[in-house]
């Protein structure tokens, strides 16, 4: 019981020192002809310390005839 307690508190204290990381970012959209575009996502870590993964998602759309495609 003690030993399950004392496990539940060190997890606490790890829990309360985890932060986000810094991280910049940047964007440049590109028309290249009519039907390209081209999108440039930089992102690069600030800080001098490991993170974990960083997961991105993007969706895009293209118009046809004046219409919008699915998000894809």
């Amino acid at each position: 019981m003690m030993r399950t307690f004392s496990l539940f508190i060190l997890f606490l204290v790890l829990l309360g020192c985890a932060r986000p990381p810094q991280l910049a970012t940047s964007m440049d959209i590109r028309k290249q002809s009519d039907g390209l575009i081209l999108v440039k996502l930089k992102i690069a870590n600030t800080e001098d310390r490991v993170t974990v993964p960083i997961a991105l998602d993007l969706t895009g759309q293209a118009q046809v005839n004046g219409k919008w495609d699915k998000p894809a």
